[in-house]
């Protein structure tokens, strides 16, 4: 006895379980595409298309095609215990991934894809925070930095007065002494001609009295 998964209604497991009605030839009557769609539709199944982790040339997962020249060269498949265990061989593509879909394997590969976006939206969100918190962490850290800088050129600016009053301080005491300098000898010049005219001014005084 084969044991075909757990199922939530019983006509779900009669599906998988049902007897097989055969062709007078004893073979099991084959669905077209169309038909194995709408059947799908009907038992409110998904055929599972292919994806990156199980890449599949027939377009479905589990669903390998083998020997095209055969009557039922498409194979659904499924990882059973470890295993892969081959469900049956079928005309069609969509036929096998009907098989897929009613086997326990496709039914937890679809449930696992119906939780999927949420997960993907969950991540997503939970990446939009940490890029929210460190673009705010980073204006922080410009903004304390634009801050240091800012103190920094006030502390310069203040700097260069400070040099700039020195200077201005330096360059007036070099003018005073120069001016000093330059005014030096002509004071003594002045000084001297102011004495050489009262020497004159002696003499002749003493000649005017010895010639009265």
């Amino acid at each position: 006895m084969v044991h075909q998964g757990s199922f939530v209604t019983t006509e779900t497991a009669a599906l998988l379980v049902r007897p097989i009605a055969r062709s007078p030839q004893g073979q099991q009557p084959s669905l077209t595409s169309e038909e194995a769609r709408q059947q799908a539709r009907a038992e409110g199944l998904t055929l599972l298309v292919t994806n990156s982790k199980y890449n599949s040339k027939t377009g479905y997962f589990g669903v390998s095609q083998k020997g095209p020249e055969r009557a039922k060269p498409f194979h659904a498949q499924v990882t059973r215990d470890g295993r892969t265990t081959t469900l049956g061989s079928f005309s069609t593509a969509e036929e096998a991934a009907l098989c897929i879909a009613r086997s326990p394997e496709g039914q937890q590969e679809a449930a696992k894809r119906r939780l999927a976006p949420l997960t993907s939206e969950k991540v997503l969100r939970q990446q939009a925070r940490e890029a929210a918190e460190f673009r705010e962490i980073r204006v922080q850290s410009c903004e304390e930095e634009a801050r240091h800088v800012a103190a920094k050129v006030q502390s310069c600016r203040a700097a260069e007065r400070d040099v700039m009053a020195m200077l201005a301080m330096a360059m007036e005491a070099t003018v005073s002494e120069e001016v000093q300098q330059q005014a030096e000898p002509e004071a003594q010049y002045a000084t001297e001609e102011m004495s050489e005219e009262m020497l004159v001014e002696e003499v002749l005084a003493v000649l005017d009295g010895g010639i009265l």
